[in-house]
């Protein structure tokens, strides 16, 4: 019969402002958890060669989608049409002409 252990593992869990200071390289696979100065819990994941600086969240792709593109279900102008946010904060609306994919809500065609 095998051994086994129980064991418990904690993550690094730290500031935003701790770990910028820091900027420690991320080990492979390593799991950094981060508290963020609006009071939100991210996480960056090691590649064992970039400091925390140069990683992005793991959430950051799908969090750029999300501000990118916001679906606008209901609305009496704006039903069948989807919300730009452009870099400068201006939202716009753009007409969708069939069903879209969400390769094509990303801007990707």
């Amino acid at each position: 019969m095998a051994n086994e252990f129980n064991a418990r593992v904690g993550q690094k869990k730290d500031t935003s402002a701790n770990w910028t200071a820091a900027n420690p390289v991320i080990l492979d696979g390593e799991i950094l958890i981060v508290k963020t100065e609006s009071g939100e819990i991210r996480m960056k994941i090691g590649d064992g060669n970039k400091t925390y600086s140069q990683l992005p969240f793991s959430d950051e792709i799908l969090r750029s989608l999300i501000s990118e593109r916001v679906l606008v279900a209901q609305g009496t102008n704006n039903a069948g049409m989807f919300l730009g946010v452009g870099s400068d904060g201006r939202v716009t609306p753009t007409a969708v002409s069939k069903t879209a994919t969400w390769g094509e809500l990303a801007g990707a065609s």
